[in-house]
């Protein structure tokens, strides 16, 4: 018999040996079984010794005695799933208040990772300001309202993340999960012939039951029948409407690139060269518009389009161009001076 057969059986350590063969003896553990209570020893006891004590009673007649020292052990291979998520430990690109409350919504599982995705009752609440309360948007998602790449989602946890395109048709509104140039998710609007395209990276390859090619995308959709050319690495138009592929970009020196991970998430650029390092990672040495130079492991890009002048998706308003802390404080002052400058709105009415 296995010890740790099950998580639902107690090790009971009692002194019986010690009893039954007097001072100095180890006592073996019985398995208690909890859905029949009967007990049986196993084959080889655990280092386990205990005080022997000569008023101890007979396993087999009082085998749940106070003198007893019960020791409960689990078995290590079983694991509750969590189901909630303190708003501290979110991940900071959700740029949720700690101060608004206790918990956050931790995403189901699903086609994006926890620290990659963005619940939808983040992005009705927080970030579109469609409800208050997690209570409002529970009803706006209950009534189908919001959907997920051409799909209607109820659940408030659903994971909506990189290059997903969630629609409100009630309201017109259309919006793609890009990264800016801080690496925060950036609600892109599109228009409603955009919304219709999709851009998937190739993940892995493998051929199915009935030598059947696969392609598996970085969203977890399964392409059967892919183009003979895809190799991972590579992106895939997709006609999320029809369901087809439309266009293979493959991941080549020239292309535009988004990085999607690393200090560097959310710059755009074109693909300089890439470093081969076998056993370690290949680095990819990127130039954005403006000139600028930098790196990033070539597991982090993600091609969005033949060259910098011919994007297949709209990219968010700084254009993937990352400014120094020099450039930010002048955009600073020039927004202040602009609002100091500006009327008043009382002043506008009363001039009118």
């Amino acid at each position: 018999m296995r010890p740790f057969a099950s998580s639902a059986r107690l090790l009971i350590h009692t002194h019986a040996r010690a009893c039954l063969l007097g001072a100095g003896a180890a006592a073996p553990l019985f398995l208690c079984d909890l859905r029949n209570g009967t007990h049986r020893s196993p084959s080889l006891p655990l280092p386990l010794t205990t005080n022997p004590s000569p008023s101890c009673p007979s396993p087999s007649t009082r085998p749940h005695s106070t003198s007893a020292r019960t020791l409960v052990e689990l078995d290590p291979l079983a694991k509750m799933a969590k189901k909630h998520l303190k708003r501290l430990y979110a991940p900071k690109d959700w740029m949720l208040s700690k101060l608004t409350g206790v918990f956050a919504p931790r995403p189901r599982p699903g086609p994006h990772k926890l620290r990659e995705c963005l619940p939808l009752l983040v992005i009705i609440r927080n970030r579109l300001k469609y409800a208050l309360n997690a209570r409002e948007g529970e009803m706006i998602l209950r009534q189908g309202l919001v959907h997920v790449d051409k799909q209607p989602r109820r659940d408030g946890k659903y994971p909506a993340g990189f290059m997903d395109v969630v629609e409100i048709p009630k309201t017109g509104d259309r919006f793609r999960l890009l990264y800016d140039v801080k690496g925060r998710f950036a609600f892109v609007s599109v228009s409603e012939a955009e919304a219709k395209i999709k851009l998937m990276k190739v993940v892995n390859l493998y051929t199915a039951t009935g030598r059947i090619p696969v392609a598996v995308t970085h969203d977890g959709h399964r392409i059967r029948y892919p183009d003979p050319h895809t190799s991972i690495g590579d992106t895939i138009v997709y006609n999320i409407q029809e369901k087809k592929c439309v266009d293979l970009i493959k991941n080549r020196q020239g292309k535009a690139v988004i990085v999607t991970g690393g200090a560097n998430r959310g710059r755009i650029g074109e693909i300089v060269s890439v470093e081969r390092h076998p056993g370690a990672f290949n680095i990819a040495h990127l130039k954005d518009a403006s000139g600028a130079e930098f790196a990033t492991r070539t597991a982090n890009v993600f091609v969005i389009g033949k060259d910098l002048s011919n994007l297949q998706v709209t990219v968010p308003k700084q254009q993937g161009l990352r400014m120094n802390v020099i450039q930010e404080r002048e955009e600073r002052l020039i927004a202040a001076e602009a609002r100091k400058n500006a009327p008043a709105r009382g002043a506008r009415k009363a001039r009118k």
